[in-house]
């Protein structure tokens, strides 16, 4: 397991670590992407009394695209040697792990401009269409204090479901969702936030069916090889496998088991025992996923330039290889050109079998005992997925909360002019996102789910990565959760925010 799979494993990896880091980069361009929009609109004042002035556009969105980009230039070379810096001690982890020799880490132009000069682009293109955008609006509309008094959908489908509901409760939530877009990006957050947190999740149990598999749950105690045949004896079961045959020009491994296997059960997703037949196959998950098999499909399988077809029986609940298991007499009789149909190379035994008989014995504890070291390895990687899952999500919402704080100044100060008290006003503005939080993950969870059912065949039909991803009802609860207990931590510093506004900041702004 340490050496003979280690170019899928390396290949399987990379493959993963890439799709996670496009994904975390996705998050990170977004609250990027969101922090100069609302930077910029936060000097709309600025900008229209440049513009009333006689100010050109290109003098105008100069010097703060120079800030912008200067700024991101600076934190992304930063953020560049921060990756090189670490990459050292996660290279030698690597090699601890699979006991390779260790090479010098060499620097690649084109990772250096990929690194610094594609998000640098992006953020460029975003500050000027922000820029553009502001610049389209008149000096006074600009000069004017911001208030969107319009009705979208979504505030008028809110309307209609708080048509009974007490004024400071339609306030309270129509607020929120008075602005399309930034409902949006709320909604695009917390979505990020659900689909890793769920990810996270997930992986928990996918680090057992990848490394343990099937192991953990049969009953034989030794896994037993012979190039002979042995005299059987009570307590082995006979098995037979051929590793060199193809389906799609892909190299799978052949198991014959008998009908009457007891100690290597094959079960399904639901439990229900698949017993091999004579004119039917059962495929591993691993195997089905990366050439998108199901039940009932007609399976070609090439085996010493013959082609066999036979009609899949059931899916095994298996992703340890890609492996199609048949009927051993039915095997047998291919591998004999008819001559018998009683061939075995291998047994299932309760005890150890005789050395003599058997040239390679496996103890199925000695197995586990050696994917414990890898569920280790695995589970610190998880470890690391869900904490970052938990921060790249507060920031979202962290981001989002103070923003929401920010742009509200105004609203904040009139309705304590208007004699709300604090509570009041942090339950007006700040709680009833709570609520749109909890629904934004109750309906990301189905999108998320079904953006992992991609992610997976995917990975499994591209990269040959299998990923045993399986969603438990409980983790709804654990996803609601985390959400709540993330929104709460990050909404910290904006309730504080809240109480220090002053009452006159609505004076001010239309003395402005």
């Amino acid at each position: 397991m340490r050496s003979g799979a280690i170019y899928s494993e390396i290949s399987s990896g990379k493959a993963m670590a890439l799709g996670l880091s496009l994904f975390i980069v996705s998050i990170a361009v977004i609250i990027v992407g969101i922090l100069i929009s609302n930077m910029l609109e936060s000097e709309r004042g600025q900008i229209g009394l440049l513009k009333a002035i006689g100010y050109s556009r290109r003098q105008i969105a100069t010097p703060y695209l120079v800030l912008i980009l200067a700024f991101a230039t600076v934190m992304l070379i930063a953020g560049y040697f921060l990756g090189l810096y670490f990459a050292d001690p996660l290279k030698d982890l690597y090699l601890d792990f699979y006991l390779l020799p260790s090479i010098t880490i060499a620097q690649s132009p084109f990772v250096f401009l990929t690194a610094v000069f594609a998000p640098l682009l992006f953020f460029a293109l975003v500050a000027g269409a922000v820029i553009y955008k502001l610049m389209g609006e008149s000096a006074l509309a600009l000069l004017s204090p911001r208030d969107n008094l319009s009705l979208n959908r979504l505030s008028r489908f809110v309307s209609r479901l708080l048509r009974n509901a007490r004024g400071k409760t339609k306030f309270k939530y129509l607020y929120a969702v008075k602005s399309t877009g930034s409902f949006i990006i709320f909604f695009l957050g917390i979505l990020f936030s659900t689909l890793l947190i769920v990810f996270a999740l997930m992986m928990n149990g996918a680090v057992d069916q990848m490394t343990v598999g099937e192991i953990g749950e049969a009953d034989y105690e030794y896994e037993a090889f012979t190039s002979t045949q042995p005299e059987l004896r009570d307590g082995q079961e006979p098995f037979l496998t051929y590793p060199f045959a193809f389906v799609d020009d892909k190299l799978v491994t052949l198991k014959g088991l008998d009908e009457a296997n007891t100690l290597y059960r094959l079960e399904d997703e639901n439990g229900d025992v698949l017993t091999p037949a004579a004119d039917e196959v059962i495929v591993s998950a691993s195997l089905a996923l990366k050439l998108g098999l199901e039940t009932g499909d007609t399976l070609d399988i090439e085996l010493d330039d013959e082609m066999l077809s036979y009609p899949i029986r059931g899916i095994a609940d298996e992703y340890v290889g890609d492996t199609i298991y048949l009927s051993r007499t039915s095997l047998s009789d291919q591998l004999s050109d008819g001559e018998t149909d009683e061939l075995f190379n291998g047994i299932y035994a309760t005890e150890r079998p005789d050395e003599a008989d058997y040239a390679t014995i496996l103890s199925r504890d000695s197995l586990i005992d050696q994917s414990t070291s890898i569920n280790e390895y695995m589970n610190l990687m998880m470890n690391v997925l869900i904490g970052g899952s938990a921060l790249i999500a507060f920031s979202i919402l962290f981001v989002l909360t103070a923003l929401t704080v920010e742009k509200n100044y105004y609203v904040i100060s009139l309705l304590k002019v208007m004699g709300y008290d604090r509570r009041e006003v942090r339950s007006m503005i700040l709680n009833s996102y709570f609520i749109y939080a909890l629904a934004s993950a109750l309906l990301s969870i189905p999108i998320a789910l079904f953006v992992l059912r991609v992610i997976i065949v995917l990975f499994a039909q591209d990269y040959g990565l299998v990923l045993p991803l399986e969603f438990e009802w409980i983790y709804l609860l654990y996803t609601l959760g985390a959400v709540s207990i993330l929104f709460f931590a990050s909404t910290f510093v904006s309730r504080r925010k809240i109480n220090q506004i002053p009452l006159q900041e609505v004076l001010k702004t239309y003395q402005e």
